[in-house]
């Protein structure tokens, strides 16, 4: 064709409403990675959206979604670098991580592996 590069990209855009989108990359999943993942990520505790989780009844139902006031949590350490990644370090349960407690975790657990993994590099 014998028209411009930018004449072509407004004729798109303008008169045909086309709009250009990047093709994304995902990654691919059979049907027994999908139903895995399915199985992992089901919550032991229903979450309700108030505004968007509505019930449609002639009389108000006296529906109520119950939740444990505090649900179990886990903390986790890990730290990635370009040339490798420590192991995961499992923070005890009755511990909250405040400044003293993760200055703890970094000096017995992070600067030992990285002395050995790393020796003196700056």
């Amino acid at each position: 064709m014998d028209i411009s590069e930018r004449s072509m990209t407004r004729i798109v855009k303008e008169r045909l409403n086309k709009k250009a989108y990047k093709q994304g990359k995902a990654q691919f999943l059979s049907d027994a990675s999908k139903a895995r993942r399915k199985d992992r990520s089901k919550n032991t505790e229903q979450f309700i959206n108030k505004e968007n989780d509505r019930l449609y009844a002639s009389s108000k139902p006296n529906v109520t979604v119950k939740r444990s006031g505090y649900p179990k949590t886990l903390t986790v350490f890990a730290d990635i670098t370009a040339d490798t990644k420590t192991s995961l370090i499992f923070v005890p349960q009755n511990i909250k991580i405040n400044g003293i407690n993760y200055l703890d975790m970094l000096r017995d657990k992070v600067l030992p592996w990285a002395r050995k993994h790393f020796g003196n590099k700056q």
